[in-house]
């Protein structure tokens, strides 16, 4: 699991092309134990992020409140 925001965004979409991405939007400065384990279980198959408070990557999803959970199949 990774933290995503604005300037790392696309090597983050870029990287492991065969897998989908899941982006917690938050504003937690900690990261959910739950979130935790869903990337830890599930790493073989998807690639997760967090994105903390990054108004431009909020306003290009149209996230207006937090948390929110994006899955990406074809970014």
């Amino acid at each position: 699991m990774s933290v995503v925001n604005s300037d790392n965004y696309v090597e983050f979409i870029e990287g492991s092309p065969d897998k989908n991405k899941v982006l917690l939007f938050t504003d937690r400065k900690t990261t959910a134990p739950l979130f935790k384990s869903l990337s830890k279980t599930y790493k073989d198959k998807l690639v997760f992020g967090e994105v903390k408070k990054d108004a431009e990557l909020y306003a290009k999803f149209g996230i207006t409140a937090s948390p929110a959970l994006l899955v990406l199949t074809d970014p």
